[in-house]
């Protein structure tokens, strides 16, 4: 059965028929209205409902490449740290004991760098005396221990300024007489 509207009802309805055409078909506003309309109807089909499966594929994807640069990453990190592991045992000669303590320091001390953390771990446990010296063995080079011959070296072990004067006076003698001889 047709209905008749009046020129006010139909001017009404036609505008309100352009409004929503607008709203439909602007990128700001489509989404917003589209949304509004799934709220008071939940069984009409709207483009985000159409795009999901899209969105879905491409949320799976990022997922994967996210995952993919981050095991790139760190096995470039394990690479770089085993090369440097390498390098501390080669030219320091570190044991791997050695190495399994400078791996516990750089956790322990948040230290990137193994070769830091190995500076610091030389620093802080320096190495032993590879052999402690003999008892029989003396430690120092005899002076003074051993009896001089000669009055000139009992003159230098008693008193050292005195022989430095007399030995300076002998210089000055022999340079005025033109005698002194620089070489030994």
């Amino acid at each position: 059965m047709p209905v008749e509207l009046t020129d006010e009802q139909a001017n009404v309805l036609n505008g309100a028929h352009r409004l929503m055409d607008q709203l439909l078909t602007n990128p700001k506003t489509k989404h917003v209205v589209e949304k509004a309309i799934k709220t008071i109807h939940p069984t009409v089909v709207t483009e985000a409902d159409k795009a999901q499966p899209l969105i879905n594929g491409i949320v799976n994807v990022n997922k994967k490449l996210d995952q993919t640069i981050n095991y790139l990453k760190t096995k470039e990190i394990d690479s770089n740290l085993s090369s440097a592991f390498s390098k501390l045992k080669e030219d320091y000669a570190y044991t791997d004991e050695g190495i399994d303590e400078i791996k516990a320091l750089m956790v322990k001390e948040r230290i990137p760098s193994p070769e830091a953390a190995a500076a610091l771990y030389s620093r802080r446990n320096p190495p032993t005396s590879a052999q402690t010296p003999s008892l029989f063995s003396p430690t120092d080079w005899a002076f003074g221990h051993i009896e001089p011959n000669d009055e000139d070296t009992k003159l230098l072990w008693k008193n050292e300024d005195t022989w430095a004067d007399k030995q300076s006076r002998k210089i000055l003698a022999e340079i005025a007489k033109g005698t002194f001889n620089e070489k030994f």
